[in-house]
C-alpha cells in the first residue's frame, strides 16, 4: 500500500508540472509560497532525507543540490533521488521506515501537490486542476 502512496504523489508532483514552462519556473502563487523549481529541490532533499534515516542515519538538512539552472534540470534532481529511494522500498518496510516515508514522502509530497496546484491555477485559471488524478 505505501508504493502505491508514493507512487501517487510522485505521479502528482509530475502532473502538476505538466505545461509549466522554464519562463513560470520560478513564479510563486504569493510571496511566502515556493516556486515550482524551488518546490522540486525540496522534495529532492526530502527523498534524500527519508533515504538516510531508512538506512539508519541522520538527514544533515540543506545539503546537496540547493539550486537548478532550469525547471528541467531540478526536475531531473528531484526524480533521481525518488527513484534512488522507491528502489530502496523495494523490500521489506519496517514500522520506523514506514513512519518517515509516511511523513516526508506521502503526507509532504501531497502538501506540496496541492500548492503547485495553487502556484498554477494563479498562473492560468483555467488550468485543469484535476488533471493530477489518473
Amino acid at each position: 500500500m505505501i508504493r502505491s502512496l508514493t507512487q501517487t504523489t510522485r505521479s502528482q508532483v509530475q502532473a502538476a508540472l505538466a505545461g509549466l514552462t522554464e519562463a513560470q519556473a520560478d513564479s510563486v502563487s504569493n510571496p511566502q509560497a515556493m516556486s515550482a523549481k524551488t518546490t522540486l529541490l525540496h522534495l529532492a532533499e526530502c527523498a534524500r532525507a527519508a533515504l538516510t534515516m531508512k538506512n539508519g542515519g541522520e538527514h544533515e538538512w540543506g545539503t546537496g543540490e540547493t539550486t537548478a539552472a532550469s525547471l528541467a534540470e531540478a526536475n531531473a534532481l528531484y526524480r533521481r533521488d525518488r527513484d534512488a529511494l522507491d528502489q530502496a522500498l523495494s523490500g521489506e518496510i519496517d514500522e520506523k521506515t514506514l513512519s518517515v516515508i509516511g511523513d516526508f514522502i506521502v503526507l509532504h509530497e501531497a502538501y506540496h501537490v496541492g500548492q503547485l496546484c495553487t502556484l498554477r491555477l494563479s498562473l492560468d485559471p483555467a488550468w485543469d486542476a484535476y488533471s493530477i488524478y489518473r
